[in-house]
């Protein structure tokens, strides 16, 4: 099934199972990863380059993900490329590549079979989100080798 702009998503490590999540609504706050999907793990997917956009995500597109339950906070690698945190615009550190990690010059629809890494737009490239096997994760770092990642659909746009 392709997944679509403005649909509310879960993002869910291909490895671990578990979902990025914001650790509560104030700006910077670090993104955790939790064993389960409830109403802070949902996010809107936009298209940066047009935030009205209704059409398929395509691998290679520059997207934000806004958090259903926290108006205005949005998936960010501010400050300093260190963790994944929120904030509360689509600027220049909320801009996220989705990269086929198998062909990462692949501009095909994404669906909910496919998998792909996280990376930060800003910083050149060389940042991507990084979860591991704890049962709840207090912080997503950013590094060189990214995890792989799937979207659940949660609703259609």
């Amino acid at each position: 099934m392709n997944i679509n702009y403005q649909a509310s998503v879960a993002i869910q490590s291909a490895e671990f199972f578990n979902f990025l999540s914001p650790g509560g609504g104030a700006k910077e706050t670090p993104i955790h990863a939790a064993p389960w999907i409830n109403v802070w793990e949902a996010w809107k997917i936009i298209n940066f380059n047009d935030p009205s956009s209704t059409a398929n995500v395509k691998f290679g597109d520059i997207v934000s993900f806004e958090n259903n339950n926290f108006s205005s906070r949005f998936l960010s690698g501010f400050p300093g490329y260190v963790q994944v945190t929120t904030m509360d615009a689509m600027q220049d550190f909320e801009r996220w590549k989705l990269v086929d990690p198998t062909n990462p010059s692949s501009t095909a629809d994404i669906t909910t079979a496919n998998l792909f890494v996280l990376q930060l737009v800003n910083g050149g490239g060389s940042h991507h989100a990084q979860v591991t096997g704890e049962n709840i994760q207090q912080s997503v770092p950013l590094g060189s080798l990214g995890s792989e990642f799937r979207l659940i659909q949660l609703s259609v746009s």
